[in-house]
């Protein structure tokens, strides 16, 4: 914190009172002995140098010498950029650039002018202050003044923790001689006594306890002391927070049993729950802090890297910060270490120095410097607090909650003359800004003064020198006061919106003052800052009205004197209509008729009509409730007059109202008003009464979209908070906003001729303010409000609740409520239909996921099975080679929008389990997900998960099962039992994951199991019976993976490695997840402990590839750093050679790390997550790797430049076409279009998501295609060649791929004709088995070249001995035309060998083309929409099955995903039924009834179904027949679980001819797993009536 700096005779008092005790015992303040040596080793120091004239106060001689040369010497650089620092010295930028200008001259004293001008402008900021001691410690006749330096910043501001380890550095470098440990040990008590409770104050701790074991003893008392001092130290150092606070228990553990392991036991279980505590903490002080205090920038040379603060321009990432920092500071204001009453020094001390650290990195953010006086002043330090505000306006002069809480605690002490001093000071700073800013606009306008200057004069006079008629006399009336009678300023300000907002704000300060002499010094030191204010050009009108109240209210009623002000007012402001209002509603408010009529009359001509419409409307109101009907309706042709557009309706209505009660409105016209207590003061807002239909209805089109914003804010949270808002199903226009439709509804109100009211406010129905005109917003409300767009349905949602002042139930903390929201899992479904509604996903009472309580019988048939890969040879990999285990982090937020591009993982081929991972009891993957994993072949878990003290009753129930409620117990005693083990758990487990789809579970248990041994052997006998309940529900291809937590005495201890203390949860399981901050030794010390095991007796003896070396993507304590340093720690784990497998945690660290980064997008983002994956797509590109460090104690290890993910692990091929027909339309799973049959059928702008639709991108294509001459004799250059996803043009689905291939011209003879193969996508194909492979393709861009595309597949294994037999399907070259320029080509495929094993081969392209002149080099793009791959049947003569729609259905049902939905007649569920046909009926031949040749033979390898596409279409006049060509698309099905249903919202119809319809039909037509969509004739419909 800043605080101001003491004066030399505090120094003792300072630095005593800056302590902090490390132990009850331990004095950790700076002692007289350390402030004594610190004094004689600056008496001892360099010499004093004389301090350098500064412009401000040159020397004598120098400016003599000055005013004889006429022609002074140019100023330097530095000394220019020094100039301007000290005019407007808040500019980091220049800061550092003066910085390096000094560095570079290598003057030290320049050097030193440069640090202590940033100081002053900077205070506390430890990087400048530890880049300017660097300066004095290389040479030693200058250590003298680096104590110095020490000595200031360590006594007079607040000391950081990089700070006081570069002081302790220096100070056991320096110190020598008999008392050195004393010395010493006592810094280290200052340094512990200030930054101890730091998260980053391990490495103080580590050296002190280090420095404590090496003390000498000479008897066995002083042996003693030193280990109680070294206990002591480790006792405060566990119980802190910070990074390491692990290894240092560990330490600890050791020290005390290696001294006694009786005593030992003690130590250590008084000691736990504190630790565990401050672990747990640690954990949520690093979810604040990653944001809150990014990685310092890099380095310049030998100079450390300099941080500094910048002032905020409180844009979209501004505020989120400042909200960051805000959660944090109340966070730690929560005493979340529960730190005893008895210890509240310890707390408070804590909390000032998370505040100190806040004030230096958000120097300039008034609300944080009142954060940290608020608290600091409710712990009974007034003056500390007083203190901070004073340092809060030095950084901050034009603050105004800095200045304004500066005066009233001033005022509370009864220092009046400080509070006049800090009025007029903030006036004078405020002043100075009004007139830099006047000067600025002037100069703008002036440089544009040369055009129209004569009309723009003219234009100026009639807006800017209106004087208002004066049909009112002047009011004569004694002055009270001399400063009524004062002249008021003369010149006006220029009339400009920045100055008009400063100016108000201006004068709020005025107002302010105003208030402060009433309170203190009674009215008439208000009257005297009145006077003043009257003479300050400045001065809005505010001010005036502010004054005349105060008289009026405070003055013994004093109309007189109120009206004169105002009266003086209009003199100057008689041309703003706000003013003259609120001078109308005072004189109202007296009941003054004839004075207000008197106003009224003489100014309202003065105004145009569109200025003078809140004048009109309060007079008539006036007249409505107390004049006359004769009067009311004389007036009201008057307003006719003015406003001729006005409907007589709108009159007649208002007349009738009362505040905001329109029954008219309501009853006789259909509009909806939104009520609000008279209480409120509030206003109601008025629109027509809309259905749901009405308010979904389609945006128009001149309401430009909602701009998007730079990006959400960074924390985890805040995301959260934005996706959960409710969102239509996915690839659907988005419901349009009802604000167009309510503002023509308003029009019979405003109407058309004048624009619409301020924020849409009715005319002046409050009671004291409703007199008010409209407030004046700040900036970023209206920014916000232009990029809002509110649905339609949350619209009627919140226009049918009731008002906040009529709530009289409990209130609630809306961070409880909050955390509530965060914590539910709803798995997410990226189908175009709405999210169906989760399992029990959270059951944490266990009895909830008991049958038939919690969980439906019903099995999710459309989750797609799991099929295993084969083995496969060619793939590169051996029996021995590690996999690799990805674990996907739900609490960043990584669920997919279905109306936004979100984030989905497509590198499947090198993954071989997928863990969906959460922080709540259950989580189950959500259906598209376990689709898309299963589709390529790998595993997908969901997870269970204990964690907290509140799980230790559930991990008991876990075990022991379901109790009834009568009482039960043994029949007979026995003295022998233990704790027993039930399989309910288990096998409700189990149940749920076949019901659901998934493969099995990762087991977190991270909460100390409390009945300890007894309750881990249970534990491993349960792990090993739920292996056997998923083996039997789900087959043998089940896993339960062990996480790295518990250990067999129950503690919670993460092992970083297998040891004895895990193998038992090992051994049952069928793999093992390490904790990710292991050194890196433990990956080769794992693999030997593993194989030094005796397994010979084992059933299913584990292997190295079982272990799962976890490996955290965002670096948390992971070697490399992790982001594109993981090779780092990937290559200790080397699990190609070594054989260990890897768990990858967290890998959206691409789209979370990057997403609110100016200017990113789905398309950047997908760069960086192949760059990191797959490498970047020049090879010769240089992947830059951020700096990082070993831990502690851990040796330096090389390795060398970038490798991405994809290098360590073997690319897989998808599951055997002949066990999983292989599809892809190369979609990522993300897109904006929506495609069927090469026609874009939707179009958005926001995209979309969906999983369920994530096929392979092309396996052999990214991050570049591997392009060969289909010719293996030809010897010129290859082509270049690029690939990408385009969405924009696409077959099926969202996106289809594309490879640009660039040809360079050839003078060989045969050139005019060449071939290409392109492999595509690797497949697993088993020889002698035939196949079909079809695809649709395009050529664009191709000039002067004819190029002819056909498809193939080829072997990836040498050494085979033949090739594949390929033949093209129907006639050659097997070749169909289809619309949009696509083609569709098919071809039969076998390969005619024998082999024990399926071939790893390609699937891909065989591009001919032919150029007429072949010297000339050619361009063009080759399109994949998509390819498919499936067995063909075992016979040719077989009959054909394809697949159908038989039947539809529609049920009325509202979705289930909303609250309250209004219903509309064709909201409801659409279900159908699949079938097949078989095609005519052929003639039998039978020669005999012994006649071996069977009638026909079935094809068993029927197709199934992807996904189905919904349409709907109108019926129209009778007798007019219906075409499904005609019908609207409004969504797919997703596989969620359910099969062939689709819900129908309102939404989706938005737009569409069934928007208003009486009745309607909807199609469903099928796409099957091959690729083909169904022709209408196989496809159904089901009509619906209103």
């Amino acid at each position: 914190m800043s605080e101001p700096p003491p004066s030399e005779s505090q120094l003792d008092d300072a630095a005593s009172d800056a302590s902090m005790s490390v132990e009850p015992s331990i004095k950790s303040e700076l002692s007289p002995e350390i402030v004594n040596a610190l004094r004689q080793l600056q008496a001892g120091g360099a010499p004093q140098h004389s301090p350098t004239p500064t412009p401000t106060q040159p020397n004598s001689q120098e400016s003599a010498v000055t005013k004889q040369d006429p022609t002074p010497p140019p100023q330097s650089e530095w000394d220019r950029l020094r100039a301007q620092l000290r005019e407007k010295p808040v500019d980091a930028d220049g800061w550092l650039a003066l910085v390096e200008m000094a560095e570079d001259s290598g003057d030290l004293e320049k050097i030193k002018e440069t640090y202590e001008g940033m100081l002053e402008v900077y205070p506390n900021t430890p990087s400048v202050q530890i880049a300017y001691l660097k300066h004095f410690l290389d040479d030693p006749s200058h250590f003298g003044q680096a104590e110095a330096l020490f000595r200031r910043f360590l006594l007079r501001t607040t000391p950081s923790v990089e700070l006081l380890k570069f002081y302790l550095t220096y100070i056991r470098r320096v110190t020598t001689g008999p008392n050195a440990r004393e010395v010493i040990r006592k810094c280290y008590d200052f340094a512990l006594g200030h930054v101890g409770q730091d998260k980053d104050s391990y490495e103080i701790w580590q050296d002190y306890i280090n420095f404590l074991k090496a003390g000498e003893t000479n008897t066995t008392w002083e042996e003693q002391q030193k280990m109680d001092a070294v206990r002591k130290a480790y006792q405060h150092a566990v119980q802190v927070p910070m990074e390491n606070v692990k290894r240092l228990w560990e330490e600890y553990q050791d020290f005390e049993n290696g001294l006694n392991r009786i005593t030992a036991k003690k130590f250590i279980s008084d000691l736990t729950e504190a630790h565990m505590q401050a672990r747990t903490v640690f954990n949520q002080l690093q979810e604040h802090l990653t944001v809150l205090f990014p990685p310092p920038p890099l380095p310049k040379g030998k100079r450390p890297a300099i941080w500094l603060p910048r002032p905020p321009t409180f844009n979209q990432n501004d505020r989120a910060l400042v909200q960051r920092w805000r959660l944090y500071l109340k966070w730690e204001e929560s005493n979340p270490l529960e730190i005893e009453e008895k210890e509240r020094t310890t707390f408070l001390q804590r909390v000032q120095s998370v505040y100190r650290k806040a004030l230096v990195r958000m120097r300039y953010y008034s609300e944080i410097w009142f954060m940290a006086y608020a608290w600091t002043n409710s712990i009974g330090k007034t003056d500390e607090a007083i203190a901070l505000l004073k340092a809060g306006i030095e950084a901050n002069p034009s603050s105004f909650v800095l200045n304004f809480a500066y005066a009233e605690a001033l005022e509370l002490q009864g220092n009046f003359t400080e509070v006049h001093a800090t009025y007029e000071k903030l006036l004078e700073v405020l002043r100075k800004d009004l007139e830099a800013t006047e000067a600025r606009i002037n100069s703008a306008n002036s440089s544009n003064s040369s055009i129209g200057s004569q009309s723009s004069q003219k234009t100026e006079t009639t807006a800017m020198d209106i004087t208002p008629n004066q049909t009112q006399a002047q009011l004569q009336v004694p002055s009270p006061n001399a400063s009524f009678a004062t002249q008021a300023a003369d010149e006006k300000p220029p009339k400009n919106k920045e100055l008009l907002d400063k100016r108000t704000d201006y004068g709020i300060v005025y107002i302010m003052y105003m208030r402060f002499g009433r309170r203190a010094e009674g009215l008439k030191s208000a009257r005297n800052i009145f006077g003043k204010a009257r003479r300050d050009r400045w001065t809005p009108w505010e001010v005036y009205e502010a004054a005349a109240l105060m008289e009026y209210h405070c003055g013994n009623k004093d109309v007189q004197v109120a009206s004169r002000i105002f009266e003086k007012g209009m003199e100057t402001f008689g041309e703003e209509v706000e003013f003259v209002l609120r001078y109308l509603g005072f004189l109202i408010s007296i009941n003054d008729e004839n004075n207000a009529r008197a106003l009224f009359e003489r100014v309202i001509g003065t105004f145009p009509p569109e200025k003078a419409r809140p004048l009109w409307e309060r007079w008539a109101r006036y007249e409505y409730q107390y004049g006359d009907l004769a009067a009311a309706q004389k007036l009201e042709k008057r307003m006719a007059e003015v406003y001729p557009n006005d409907p007589p309706i709108k009159r007649f209505a208002e007349r009738h109202k009362y505040l905001n009660i329109d029954a008219i409105a309501v009853r006789d016209l259909g509009f909806v008003l939104g009520r609000q207590s008279t209480r409120s003061n509030g206003s109601g807002t008025l629109g027509r009464a809309d259905t749901i239909q009405s308010l979904m209805a389609s945006q128009p089109k001149e309401t430009p979209p909602a701009p998007s914003s730079s990006k959400r804010a960074p924390s985890p949270e805040h995301r959260r908070r934005e996706d959960s808002r409710p969102e239509y199903p996915s690839k659907r226009p988005r419901a349009s906003s009802p604000i167009a439709p309510r503002e023509r509804d308003r029009d019979w109100r405003d109407g058309r001729d004048g624009p619409r009211r301020r924020h849409g406010s009715p005319a002046w129905e409050r009671e004291r303010d409703r007199e008010a005109p409209p407030r004046r917003p700040f900036k970023e409300d209206k920014e916000e409000e232009k990029g809002v767009v509110i649905p339609g349905v949350l619209s009627w949602f919140i226009g049918t609740l009731p008002s906040s002042s009529s709530f009289d139930g409990p209130v609630f903390r809306t961070d409880d409520l909050m955390q509530v929201f965060r914590n539910a899992v709803i798995p997410s479904s990226t189908s175009v239909r709405a999210r169906s509604p989760p399992a029990t996903s959270r059951p944490d009472d266990w009895i909830s996921i008991s049958p038939p309580l919690g969980l439906s019988s019903r099995k999710h048939r459309a989750v797609l099975p799991y099929t295993a890969r084969t083995k496969t040879e060619g793939v590169s990999e051996t029996t021995t080679s590690g996999r690799l285990l990805v674990c996907h982090d739900y609490k960043g937020g990584y669920t997919e929008s279905p109306t936004a591009p979100s984030y989905t993982f497509n590198f499947w081929g090198y993954c071989d389990t997928f863990v969906y991972f959460a922080h709540h009891r259950i989580t189950i993957p959500p259906p598209g997900w376990i689709t898309a994993a299963h589709r390529h072949g790998v595993k997908m878990l969901g997870t269970l998960i204990f964690e907290h003290e509140e799980s230790e009753a559930d991990c008991l129930r876990l075990l022991i099962g379901p109790l009834p409620e009568p009482r039960t117990g043994r029949a007979k005693s026995n003295v022998t039992m233990t704790l027993p083990v039930s399989p309910h758990y288990a096998r409700v487990l189990a149940d749920l994951a076949c019901q659901r789809g998934f493969d099995g579970y990762l087991l977190n248990i991270e909460v100390a199991l409390c009945v300890g041994v007894e309750q881990t052997r249970a534990l491993t006998l349960w792990i090993a019976l739920l292996k056997r309940e998923l083996e039997r529900a789900i087959g043998p291809h089940a896993h339960v993976l062990w996480y790295d937590s518990v250990i067999v005495d129950g503690r919670l201890a993460w092992q970083d490695r297998l040891n004895s203390v895990n193998l038992p949860f090992f051994l049952p399981s069928t793999g093992f997840f390490s904790n990710y901050t292991w050194p890196s030794h433990h990956p080769n010390t794992t693999a030997q402990y593993l194989q030094s095991l005796d397994q010979d007796s084992s059933s299913r003896p584990k292997q190295l590839q079982d272990l799962y070396i976890g490996v955290d993507v965002w670096g948390r304590g992971s070697h490399g750093g992790g982001g594109f340093g993981l090779y780092k720690a990937l290559s200790h784990i080397d699990p190609k050679s070594l054989g260990l497998s890897v768990a990858l945690f967290g890998h959206a660290w691409t789209w979370e790390s990057e997403q609110d980064k100016p200017g990113w997008s789905w398309h950047s983002w997908w760069e960086y997550e192949r760059k990191l994956w797959l490498g970047p797509v020049k090879e010769d590109d240089v992947v830059q790797v951020p700096d990082w460090e070993p831990r502690r104690g851990e040796p330096q290890c090389e390795h060398g430049p970038f490798t991405p993910i994809s290098h360590f692990f073997p690319r897989h091929a998808p599951p055997n076409p002949a066990d999983l027909p292989f599809f892809t339309a190369f979609s990522p799973g993300v897109g904006w279009s929506w495609f069927v049959r090469g026609t874009r059928v939707l179009q958005t702008d926001h995209g979309w998501t969906d999983v369920d639709k994530c096929t392979s991108i092309g396996d052999l294509v990214f991050p570049r295609p591997r392009l060969a001459w289909e010719d293996s004799g030809r010897a010129e250059t290859l082509p270049e060649a690029t690939s990408r996803l385009a969405m924009n043009d696409a077959w099926l689905g969202g996106s289809s791929l594309v490879v640009a291939i660039s040809v360079p011209g050839s003078e060989a003879e045969d050139a005019y004709f060449r071939c290409l193969w392109l492999p595509i996508q690797s497949l697993s194909i088993t020889p002698g088995k035939s196949y079909r492979m079809s695809a649709v393709l395009k050529t664009t861009g191709a000039v002067d070249v004819d190029v002819d595309v056909g498809i193939a597949v080829k072997a990836m294994t040498s050494g085979l001995g033949a090739e594949f037999d390929i033949a093209y399907v129907e006639s050659l070259p097997g070749v169909s035309a289809l619309l949009g320029g696509w083609s569709e080509v098919e071809i039969d495929f076998k390969l005619p060998i024998q082999h024990e094993s399926d071939i790893l081969s390609a699937a891909g392209l065989v591009i001919g083309f032919a150029c007429e002149d072949p010297t000339q080099a050619v361009d063009f793009s080759v399109h994949v929409g998509v390819l498919s791959v499936y067995a063909n049947p075992a016979t040719r003569d077989h009959t054909v099955v394809g697949p159908m729609v038989v039947w539809a259905n529609h049920t009325s049902q509202a979705p289930p995903y909303k609250a309250s939905p209004q219903p509309t007649p064709f909201a409801g569920r659409l279900t159908w039924g699949t079938g097949f046909s078989l095609g005519p009926v052929p003639q039998i031949h039978l020669t005999s009834p012994e006649d071996t040749r069977p009638c026909w033979v079935i094809d068993e390898n029927v197709p199934g179904f992807l996904y189905f596409n919904i349409y709907v279409l109108a019926h129209g006049a009778a007798g007019v027949a219906l075409a499904p060509e005609d019908a609207t698309f409004i969504g797919t099905t997703g596989l969620d679980g359910q099969e062939n249903y689709f819900y129908v919202d309102p939404a989706c119809l938005t737009g569409t001819q069934a928007a208003d319809a009486k009745a309607v039909r909807f199609y469903v037509q099928g796409v099957t797993d091959r690729g083909k969509v169904l022709e209408w004739q196989d496809c159904t419909f089901v009509d619906v009536f209103a």
